[in-house]
């Protein structure tokens, strides 16, 4: 960083040189030879001209610089800090980032797992579902055959009690066949007989 408020500045080997140049005096373009620069900094000092005035005025100016060098320094350190803090932090907050965005693709890849199992529940339940009701049509079919086979079983009971009847009847007919017939032919009998 660059004073450019400062009448002075200390070189490289510690030395006080003129902010002075020859290509610039008061912001403007004007080309000056050495003398001149240096009567144009003494007319600039406030102070009087003399040599120890001088020495005082450069003195202050070289603390002044000092303690602005520190306080840069001390600001450059500060800021050398925060910004390792800050990389510090970027890196913490891209590890972060990086770990959510895995997360975030588990978490898909378990919703689309899920998505398919919700599928197959649905196709689980209709499945069940369809299954429940041919077991009720069964067992409403089962429960007409039961009844259809109590019905035939009466009706089995009563063709056999018919059937015993009708024996019954067939044999009596055939009894009264033989009397009527024997009747008859006693009838037949006494009717030659007279």
């Amino acid at each position: 960083m660059e004073l450019t408020s400062t009448p002075s500045q200390e070189s490289a080997t510690g030395e006080l040189q003129s902010p002075v140049t020859p290509e610039s005096i008061n912001g403007t373009d004007e080309r000056v030879t050495p003398d001149a620069a240096f009567n144009t900094e003494i007319n600039a000092v406030p102070f009087p001209h003399s040599s120890t005035s001088i020495s005082k005025h450069w003195e202050a100016e070289l603390a002044t610089l000092k303690g602005n060098n520190a306080k840069l320094t001390t600001a450059l350190l500060e800021s050398t800090a925060n910004v390792k803090q800050w990389k510090q932090q970027l890196g913490a907050y891209q590890d972060e980032a990086e770990r959510l965005h895995k997360r975030v693709t588990e978490l898909e890849c378990v919703s689309g797992q899920t998505a398919g199992v919700k599928t197959q529940k649905t196709e689980l339940n209709q499945t069940i579902e369809d299954l429940e009701a041919e077991l009720k049509a069964r067992e409403e079919e089962l429960e007409n055959l039961k009844q259809e086979v109590e019905e035939a079983s009466q009706l089995q009971t009563q063709n056999d009690s018919l059937t015993q009847k009708l024996q019954v009847n067939i044999s009596s007919r055939a009894q009264i066949d033989v009397l009527v017939l024997d009747t008859l032919d006693g009838f037949i009998m006494i009717m030659f007989d007279l």
